[in-house]
């Protein structure tokens, strides 16, 4: 193209709307069709923003209106705060007389009664004078006693609904008596709020007697989060001694709220089986004596002693589990006696005493047990003071991102499987030790296998030939050490 054209031809310049373009023939073409794609492509993307800037604006506010609104009640104290008190507010906060969801009054139906009690016998509430401020400035404490024939199939207490706060005390009198004392302190600062819940002498099915607590799970109006009462519970059964033990059937609780527990030195009481539940407040046991006994919780480190003959069953989550434990066998019950230990987040550690029976009496050989340990996230250690000749025991222990700790009893012969991840380091070894038959058989430490991260093997006195196989021993973990002494 020569000089003349090219001077006919208008500059290409980007920032100018009448831009041109050749095409394939080499004619010259307005890009107007380009000019209108971009023009969409903006207005499109100004949409799309302003759409996101919408959304964003909605969710703040709902989050605004989240904060600023009444939250739920949260079990346990605060930091700083004793978990008893109570903060009073605005005196005007009642039930609503307009609002039939909340009265003063409920029926049976309205209440988490269980379907399969029969009878309830109500307590009574201070009654709230007309005109009168519901809302105290002070905590004011109302006592309730109820006894309970000794002679029941089962004793219980209830705790069901919302807005349950409380700690559960069981002890041993003094006296002589044919019944259980249960007497229940309730504190609270709100009378009107107090008619919303039940505390009652309940029946079950034939020979079932026990306490309920029940509240209605309706809201008040207005909305208030603070709305609970504390109840501190007392459970006083009578007296025994060491030559005439107190027998109790079965006792069992069933607290939903934050329910903690201490458990006195029952010694002189023996029941056939204990059930404890609780939430988000410590379990805590001076010694307990069933043939069997299972705790669960959550939330809720479990410390203690126990003594059972059949089982011993503690569960717990994101807290820890610490206690001593004896495990009774009877010979003559082919059954074995068991203990099984589960929490996840904090660390397991019992020591756990085994010993048999023959026809009532204590025997030094012999018996059967089982022992189970799973955690997560935290260690596990198990420690055996002693245990029978010849016993049968199956240890089981497994957790993951922590170590794995057990030292058995040196009467212990059986087989072992110890398996980590191959990087993590493995401690196993038998002290030599004294024959515990006094037959001065050395102690044996075998080796079967070693490979990647497990280890297999066998640990016996003497030959082996009659222990080699009764018991077993098995450790599992990921990125953890196993230290397993025998």
């Amino acid at each position: 193209m020569d000089q003349e054209k090219m001077s006919l031809l208008p500059s290409l310049d980007p920032k100018r709307s009448d831009t041109v373009a050749f095409n394939s023939s080499g004619s010259v073409a307005t890009n107007l069709e380009a000019e209108d794609q971009r023009r969409l492509l903006f207005q499109r993307r100004k949409r799309i923003i302003g759409h996101i800037f919408v959304i964003c604006a909605l969710l703040g506010l709902l989050f605004y209106k989240f904060m600023k609104s009444p939250r739920h009640f949260e079990f346990g104290h605060k930091p700083g705060k004793h978990q008893h008190r109570f903060h009073p507010h605005d005196a005007h906060l009642r039930w609503s007389d307009e609002d039939p969801l909340w009265v003063g009054r409920h029926t049976i139906a309205e209440l988490p009664f269980p379907s399969e009690m029969a009878d309830y016998q109500c307590a009574e509430w201070p009654k709230v004078e007309r005109n009168s401020p519901a809302r105290s400035s002070t905590v004011q404490t109302v006592e309730h006693t109820f006894e309970l024939p000794l002679t029941s199939e089962v004793l219980f207490l209830l705790a069901q609904g919302p807005f349950m706060n409380g700690n559960v005390n069981i002890t041993q009198s003094d006296e002589d008596r044919d019944s259980v004392v249960i007497s229940v302190d309730t504190s609270y600062d709100d009378a009107e709020f107090l008619q919303s819940i039940q505390l009652c002498k309940v029946a079950g099915r034939e020979g079932e007697n026990g306490v309920g607590i029940f509240s209605s799970r309706r809201r008040p109006h207005p909305p208030r989060h603070d709305l609970h009462v504390y109840f501190d519970i007392r459970v006083e059964f009578p007296k025994g001694s060491e030559k005439s033990r107190l027998l109790v059937s079965d006792f069992k609780t069933d607290m939903r709220g934050a329910f903690g527990y201490q458990v006195a030195n029952l010694s002189n009481t023996i029941f056939n089986s204990v059930s404890l539940s609780g939430a988000s407040k410590p379990i805590q046991v001076e010694l307990l004596q069933a043939q069997s006994i299972q705790v669960k919780a959550a939330n809720s480190p479990i410390d203690g002693n126990f003594t059972v003959d059949k089982s011993l069953r503690l569960s717990t989550a994101n807290a820890h589990i610490n206690v001593a434990a004896t495990l009774l066998n009877d010979k003559a019950d082919k059954s074995m006696t068991e203990i099984i230990l589960n929490t996840v987040n904090s660390p397991i550690e019992a020591s756990l005493s085994l010993f048999s029976f023959d026809s009532g009496e204590a025997a030094t050989s012999d018996g059967a047990f089982c022992v189970r340990a799973h955690n997560a996230h935290s260690p596990i250690k198990l420690t055996f003071p002693t245990a029978p000749i010849n016993s049968t025991v199956h240890v089981n222990a497994k957790t993951a991102m922590a170590p794995v700790d057990v030292q058995m009893h040196s009467t212990f012969e059986g087989a072992f499987t110890a398996q980590n991840s191959p990087f993590d380091k493995k401690v196993i070894n038998a002290e030599e030790g004294s024959d515990p038959e006094g037959r001065d058989r050395k102690r044996n430490l075998i080796f079967d296998e070693m490979h990647g991260g497990t280890a297999k093997g066998h640990v016996y006195w003497g030959s082996g030939e009659s222990g080699k196989d009764r018991s077993s021993v098995r450790l599992n973990t990921v990125a953890g050490q196993i230290s397993l002494q025998f």
